[in-house]
């Protein structure tokens, strides 16, 4: 069964929401926790940091949005520059803020 660009775009925010969701419990809770890269250990975020980390899927949700075509005001060109402006925004921050993490492990 072939996906529709329609479908795709609300797994992928679906997706998203669900990762929104995890990080939002994390920062209430005091302690988001986010597996490391070589999977020994975790990167354990707390205060402004676990907070400030959960505007990050909110900014892919927005860059989905805005690429599949969210914004009809745009050229398409002007959509894929804004949606990877959006992405590249969304990581510097989780890494800004990984690097202000308790590490363990």
């Amino acid at each position: 069964m072939a996906r529709t660009p329609r479908t795709q775009t609300r797994m992928e925010l679906g997706l998203l929401a669900a990762l929104q969701v995890y990080f939002l419990i994390g920062a209430a809770t005091g302690h988001l926790v986010l597996p490391s890269r070589h999977g020994d250990g975790y990167y354990q975020l707390a205060g402004a940091y676990a907070w400030l980390a959960c505007v990050t899927p909110a900014l892919l949700g927005a860059g989905v949005i805005v690429y599949r075509g969210g914004i009809q005001a745009l050229s398409r060109l002007q959509r894929q520059i804004v949606s990877i402006a959006l992405w590249v925004a969304a990581f510097a921050l989780l890494f800004f803020c990984l690097l202000h993490s308790h590490t363990e492990g």
